[in-house]
């Protein structure tokens, strides 16, 4: 065998290991991945969002706490954030650290209500001005506090509310747009033994986070306002009381355990993600597809085919520069709007078959 051919034969031998080396320190293709595109949708000069709320593709409401002048503020777009309007705003009598705000529901561009600490304001007007709500509820005399409102699929508004001189939850309503008198959906058989910590409302289901008085067990009481159905979604876990969100889809829960991990209800399984500055806060559902998404600072994830992917940004990099999400919002299968402290933003998804 002549010199050149065991050369040849010593460079095929060591060809698989040569390819290996070379493919190790290389980046998947960006087209492994979902990914994100953003537009920018900000109010300038605008911090510390609390909340928002969306009528439509195009009408949006967002608030915001100012600080140095002790007030809630509002902003309106009719055209998905390319421009904000700068409307009403609420006044309160305490330190801005101890806002506790709760909710904001709009059911059209007129309507809507805001609930935070142990008020709720109605506004008739697209949120020019704001009063203190007036409602009469059946069946109940006593004066009423509200601690959360909502809206379903029929543009109602849903309300929570507790009677006076109490931490306990008395009853689920209904209220049209434009009337005062509420009718109610559901009356609580044992409030006194509840406390109540915060509510949402996605894809026409209600959860309201309670506590037990005794025992400081978290309940999260569900209410599926297609069938008026109410059921307590109470997992066996050590950590419950660290539950701070919850989404349903396709007869299957989401929740969220504080900052670091994600459980489908009924599973064991948490899915966690450990990164440098990152962390959850808010779910969301896109029913067309089946995907669940979680996002926080810095990442997104959704879960597709039994297991969780990583949501890149445009070029890749496998995290969401800029973007602390402290809310989000499905509006179709491509789209969603996403809220942080000082921004906000329409992401559409691209999937990748």
């Amino acid at each position: 065998m002549t010199h050149l051919k065991k050369k040849v034969l010593i460079f095929i031998g060591f060809l698989p290991l040569i390819v290996f080396l070379f493919s190790c320190g290389k980046e998947p293709e960006l087209e492994e991945y979902p990914f994100l595109t953003f537009e920018d949708r900000s109010i300038p000069s605008v911090y510390n969002c609390l909340d928002f709320d969306v009528v439509d593709e195009e009408i949006i409401f967002v608030c915001n706490n100012i600080t140095i002048e002790q007030k809630i503020g509002f902003y309106h777009s009719p055209d998905g954030g390319k421009e904000w309007n700068k409307i009403g705003t609420i006044p309160y009598d305490f330190e801005f650290y101890d806002l506790d705000f709760k909710s904001i529901s709009f059911v059209d561009e007129m309507n809507g209500i805001v609930v935070f600490n142990d008020f709720a304001y109605r506004t008739f007007d697209g949120g020019n001005t704001w009063n203190p709500i007036t409602v009469t509820f059946p069946q109940n005399q006593e004066e009423q506090k509200l601690v959360f409102a909502g809206k379903n699929q029929n543009n109602q508004f849903i309300l929570a509310d507790f009677k006076a001189f109490s931490d306990s939850p008395d009853g689920i309503y209904v209220l049209n747009p434009t009337e005062n008198e509420a009718t109610m959906l559901y009356q609580f058989p044992n409030p006194n033994e509840l406390h109540f910590s915060h509510g949402r409302i996605n894809n026409n289901h209600l959860y309201l986070f309670t506590q037990q008085s005794s025992f400081g067990i978290k309940h999260i009481l569900h209410l599926d306002l297609t069938n008026e159905k109410l059921d307590s979604l109470t997992p066996e876990d050590y950590n419950i009381n660290t539950i701070s969100d919850v989404v349903h889809g396709n007869d299957r829960y989401l929740l969220l355990y504080g900052k670091y991990s994600v459980r489908f209800y009924g599973d064991y399984e948490h899915f966690k993600y450990v990164g440098y500055a990152t962390s959850f806060k808010s779910l969301a559902y896109l029913e067309q597809d089946d995907l669940f998404i979680v996002g926080g600072e810095t990442a997104m994830h959704w879960h597709k085919n039994g297991a969780w992917e990583t949501i890149r940004n445009e070029v890749g990099k496998g995290k969401i520069d800029g973007i602390d999400i402290k809310k989000m919002k499905v509006f179709s299968k491509d789209f969603l709007y996403l809220m942080g402290s000082h921004h906000f933003s329409k992401a559409r998804i691209h999937e990748v078959e």
